[in-house]
């Protein structure tokens, strides 16, 4: 069956909602990535500066990134979860 009209505008905005999270999770990931590489390589580092430097940014909107994710994780229930803070904290400190 087909979807009528308001149903068509209901789902239109829940369609855009997933895209916007999965976008965001991408966002997220990526500036892990990058600051995970900042912690680890000079050489990666050095690079990354660059490239955001070009768009006159720095480590900070890497730092932004991150500590939101922090601060959307609410409760702290599973080993995992309490893993994937700790590591988050420990790479902001080197975006900050």
């Amino acid at each position: 069956r087909g979807l009528d009209e308001e149903e068509k505008e209901e789902m239109e905005g829940e369609w855009l909602s997933r895209r916007l999270d999965a976008g965001l999770f991408c966002l997220q990931t990526v500036d892990v990535i990058l600051a995970w590489l900042v912690a680890e390589d000079q050489g990666a580092e050095r690079k990354i500066k660059e490239l955001l430097a070009e768009r006159d940014e720095g480590l900070s909107v890497l730092g932004a990134t991150i500590k939101e994710q922090l601060d959307t994780m609410g409760e702290l229930e599973t080993d995992e979860q309490r893993t994937t803070y700790d590591m988050l904290k420990t790479l902001v400190q080197f975006v900050a």
